[in-house]
């Protein structure tokens, strides 16, 4: 009787698009599952076309002989880290990824070269005296809305960028190794779930 070899992938799935981007306060340290993420907001629109996989593939080193003859292999893990544009330059995409400082207007002074009509309302925001790297969980989601992929503990370098004459901010997003006390948490997830994007009304 002849073996019957089964699909592997019965009801088959597929990740494809990006809409946005979800970030999340960070780890406290006591998280076990997707419940203990707090305070999830998504990041608004993404550059179109930025949204680039750079994480490392793995390697095979082989070990051979004096015949020339694979003995054993070394494998080394991949990495999983990706890319993207923010297309907002809003205070909270600054100070939350470039780590910024909103600059309020009754501290700006009273420069002479804005216009007297506007100086009520001039503020700024800054940034460049800290290194804009933070430790986040971050989700990047797909295009309809119903699946994300996941790093629970994000490292996340930021940087201003030009595209096309405007300026973005870009992410560069590593996950990183969890604790082993994180029981139902991976250092990559792809969770899935139509998502409710938008702002909570009450």
């Amino acid at each position: 009787m002849a073996l019957v070899i089964a699909q592997l992938d019965g009801s088959a799935s597929f990740f494809k698009g990006y809409s946005t981007g979800i970030i999340f306060d960070a780890l406290a340290g006591s998280e076990t599952n997707l419940g203990d993420l707090d305070t999830p907001k998504w990041i608004g629109s993404i550059f179109q076309g930025s949204t680039s996989w750079t994480g490392e593939a793995p390697t095979m080193t082989p070990h051979r002989n004096e015949d020339g003859n694979s003995v054993y292999t070394f494998a080394s893990g991949g990495s999983s880290s990706l890319t993207l544009d923010i297309m907002s330059t809003a205070d909270t995409i600054i100070t939350t990824f470039l780590k910024g400082t909103e600059i309020k207007n009754a501290d700006v002074g009273d420069p002479t070269w804005i216009a007297s009509a506007a100086s009520s309302t001039v503020s700024a925001i800054g940034w460049g005296d800290q290194l804009p790297v933070i430790e986040r969980p971050f989700a990047l989601v797909n295009d309809l809305d119903n699946q994300i992929l996941l790093f629970p503990k994000a490292l996340i370098a930021a940087a201003i960028v030009n595209n096309d004459r405007a300026l973005h901010v870009r992410l560069n997003i590593n996950a990183q190794e969890l604790p082993s006390s994180m029981t139902y948490l991976k250092p990559v997830m792809l969770v899935r779930g139509l998502l409710e994007l938008g702002d909570i009304t009450t």
